[in-house]
């Protein structure tokens, strides 16, 4: 899947924005992925020397968020709704760049 995007690195208001998906979900994910033992620069996170703001990656987030969210298989409710969240979140960005 290809996407548009206007820049290639978020600040986290921004990605948040542009993806157009919740804090409490994106958090959710972040928290998470964090808890199965990983890192969030798997996410494509990453933070700047001698700087406090936090700066993402959005092709690495949308690579992401298609491996991790959308296509893989969900068991539980919570997971379920994560996962129609992350859909929905790729269908929002591919119709505005329609």
């Amino acid at each position: 899947m290809e996407f548009n995007f206007k820049k290639e690195i978020y600040t986290t208001p921004e990605l948040l924005k542009e993806v157009s998906i919740s804090k409490a979900t994106f958090y959710r994910y972040q928290s998470g992925w964090l808890a199965k033992g990983n890192c969030l620069s798997d996410m494509g996170k990453f933070t700047l020397k001698g700087s406090k703001r936090s700066y993402w990656l959005i092709r690495k987030f949308m690579s992401w968020l298609i491996e991790t969210q959308v296509n893989e298989k969900k068991t539980f409710n919570n997971e379920v709704r994560d996962q129609q969240i992350a859909i929905g979140v790729l269908k929002g960005i591919k119709n505005e760049q329609e």
